[in-house]
């Protein structure tokens, strides 16, 4: 918009209403372009959003399978120690037992 004397001469030759008409329709497709862009921007953040949801929840039960294998396979470790101590500690009982004693084998004085 011009001022002074030429804002003057627009506003007698109805060129100020053809400019203030045009810049209105720019000014509306203007918004109208932005809110389609915001629009189209939401709409692929929420698509990649939703794609990465899906990776993530794949990547969570990937490392609870893999936790719950890591914690059966402590379970059974636990297990094989106990039985090995287990074992061991009968293995030591038993031959303790098969093992003659040496004071039953020697006479004593007051025999």
């Amino acid at each position: 918009m011009q001022k002074g004397f030429k804002g003057l001469w627009q506003k007698v030759t109805g060129k100020h209403a053809q400019i203030q008409k045009q810049n209105e329709m720019e000014t509306f497709f203007a918004y109208e372009r932005d809110k389609k862009q915001s629009h189209d921007l939401r709409t692929a953040q929420m698509n990649e959003r939703r794609s990465l949801q899906t990776e993530i929840q794949a990547v969570r039960q990937t490392h609870t399978k893999g936790q719950t294998q890591l914690y059966k396979d402590l379970g059974s470790y636990h297990r094989m120690q106990e039985r090995a101590s287990i074992k061991h500690e009968f293995n030591r009982n038993h031959a303790q037992q098969l093992r003659p004693s040496v004071t039953r084998d020697i006479p004593t004085i007051e025999q």
